[in-house]
């Protein structure tokens, strides 16, 4: 850090992880862009201290006194390091600090074993991992900071910038959650909804698709925690993590409410579906919307309002009616009330303007009876910004009403594509729980809905691959064969990788199973389990190398030299 100071200044503030858990803390610092160093330690002695030091509000460097986290091996965890690259690095890496110091990834560096990106990846796990360490000191732990002081300055490489500490939270929450500061923050807003921020920043926090998923649903409509929690299809402590996680990185606003009835959602978001049955009878008021457009049959259900209301309630009664009856000859267009030629801006002003208008929470408590038909028109609504939002569906809907076409085709068309990415995410929900059966049907129906994308390909081989007579050689190479096409489609598609090379392996053919996991992680090296597997694969390589066995599986020829060593 440029200009840091030399002599260690006073603590500028100080506390303690109990009311200031670590995530808070790294939170803060990212938010407000400080440099300085936090130094933890724990009083009774029971964690041994550590320091991280910060660069813009980024961890640059983390330092605990309990041995681990090594760089090299974290390395050859990300798969980027071979055990017999490892092992001679470590040779000349105690070679060198015999001459003065000497940094590992230097030595992995200038010997050309991995490149700057894969030192600046294993670098940022090394700190992640530490951080993760840190955060499971005893809340009783005091830390305190010095601004524009680098205590760490004669450890390490000289850090000139730091890593985005958001990405690295959410481990941290699932190995140490701050229990008593959730349950807190939770109680605090039981009775109020949640609804994304207007400037989120989500793909920061690289959640995963179970996450993403249940933010998605706050994305249709504010929710109440518990409603979250009910329709994520997550275990009730790590929804509950995630609603916290999204709280302290401001990724949510909290209202009453009255108030998230009155707020548009923010303009560079769409509407879309939430995780349930698509094809289930028609939700319930308080789950999120858009629920498939309404066949006339249906549409033409009434519920007469109380006899008793005023003329402006009579009116607005009369217009939710009248409105519900028209929406099967109403094009999109005219559903926003905008011109064929509007604007991408004129389409989003008239979109809020009419969801506020439109919204069943904001009907008046005497018109409670008409809360359904006033859902289907704001399904309809968010049908028609889903398909004009967009540039290029904008276009080809309004060549088909040009043309004379149906316009019903375009928005089956959406509804379909909307309907696919719901079973889809259902049929990942339904394998993590072990229901294979409803992942297959569920994933089966993603892939007719919208069979362009390559992860339901993907998906489904994996499914049909798990089923008991699917696990001979001769119908493992169909599924991979699948896998091999969705891959065709998307190259960047990393659990196709994964999954064609657990089928690989399955078959025995090491070398393209290891490949494909090597992919995986490369894509992904949160991928946990193809950083495994990779990781397995080069130890029992190192394992073979060390007794003399050769991947032939004949050992070398015998000399003088090596029978000595061996009996050493």
């Amino acid at each position: 850090m440029s200009g840091s100071l030399l002599i260690r200044p006073p603590p500028t503030a100080h506390g303690s992880l109990e009311t200031a858990p670590l995530v808070n803390l790294l939170v803060y610092m990212s938010g407000k862009k400080l440099d300085g160093t936090l130094e933890l330690k724990s009083p009774d002695g029971a964690s041994a201290p550590a320091s991280i030091f910060f660069v813009a509000g980024q961890p640059a460097k983390v330092k605990t006194s309990e041995p681990g986290h090594y760089l090299g091996g974290i390395l050859a965890d990300l798969g980027y390091v071979e055990g017999d690259q490892l092992t001679a690095s470590l040779g000349t890496l105690a070679s060198a600090k015999a001459r003065g110091p000497a940094l590992h990834g230097q030595v992995l560096l200038q010997a050309g074993v991995i490149d700057r990106g894969k030192l600046e990846a294993g670098l940022r796990e090394q700190i992640s991992r530490k951080l993760r360490q840190i955060s499971s000191m005893p809340p009783a732990t005091s830390y305190e900071y010095f601004a524009e002081y680098d205590a760490l300055r004669d450890w390490g490489a000289e850090a000139h910038r730091g890593f985005d500490p958001l990405p690295m939270l959410w481990p941290m929450l699932l190995e140490s959650p701050p229990s008593k500061q959730v349950a807190e923050i939770l109680a605090r807003v039981a009775s109020s909804v949640l609804r994304i921020s207007r400037t989120p920043e989500l793909e920061r926090l690289r959640l995963g698709p179970d996450e993403r998923a249940t933010v998605e649903l706050l994305r249709v409509r504010p929710l109440r925690t518990e409603d979250l929690v009910a329709a994520s299809g997550m275990r009730p402590r790590e929804a509950h993590l995630l609603v916290y996680l999204l709280m302290v990185t401001r990724q949510v606003e909290v209202r009453r409410p009255s108030e998230a009835v009155a707020q548009p959602e923010a303009e560079s978001e769409r509407p879309t579906r939430p995780i349930s049955r698509p094809d289930a009878a028609a939700p319930p008021a308080s789950s999120p919307l858009v629920p498939p457009a309404v066949p006339r049959a249906v549409s033409g259900e009434r519920s007469a309002p109380a006899p008793d209301l005023d003329a402006q309630l009579s009116r607005r009664a009369r217009e939710i009616l009248d409105c519900v009856d028209a929406l099967e000859a109403t094009d999109h267009f005219e559903m926003l009330g905008v011109a064929r030629d509007a604007t991408r801006d004129q389409i989003e002003t008239a979109f809020f303007r009419l969801a506020r208008k439109w919204h069943p929470d904001a009907l008046p408590r005497a018109l409670a009876s008409l809360r359904l038909p006033c859902s289907r028109v704001f399904a309809r609504i968010g049908e028609a910004h889903a398909v004009l939002a967009d540039d290029a569906q904008r276009a080809r809907y309004r060549e088909s009403l040009t043309n004379g076409e149906d316009s019903r085709e375009d928005q089956e068309l959406v509804e379909r594509v909307l309907d696919a990415v719901t079973y889809f995410q259902k049929a990942e929900i339904c394998l993590k729980l072990g229901d294979n059966a409803e992942a297959e049907d569920l994933c089966a129906r993603a892939v007719k809905g919208d069979p362009s994308q390559a992860e339901y390909h993907a998906l489904l081989a994996w499914v049909l691959a798990l089923k008991p007579e699917n696990l001979v050689p001769a119908r493992t190479r169909e599924q991979i064969r699948i896998l091999d096409r969705a891959l065709a489609m998307n190259e960047r598609c990393e659990k196709a990788y994964f999954w064609r090379g657990l089928l690989y392996k399955r078959l025995g053919e090491v070398h393209a199973a290891v490949r494909d996991f090597r992919h995986a992680a490369d894509l992904n090296p949160d991928n946990i389990d193809a950083v495994r597997e990779v990781r397995l694969h080069n130890m029992r390589g190192e394992s073979r190398k060390s007794s003399g066995v050769h991947a032939t599986g004949k050992k070398p020829a015998s000399s003088p030299l090596l029978d000595r060593i061996r009996k050493k």
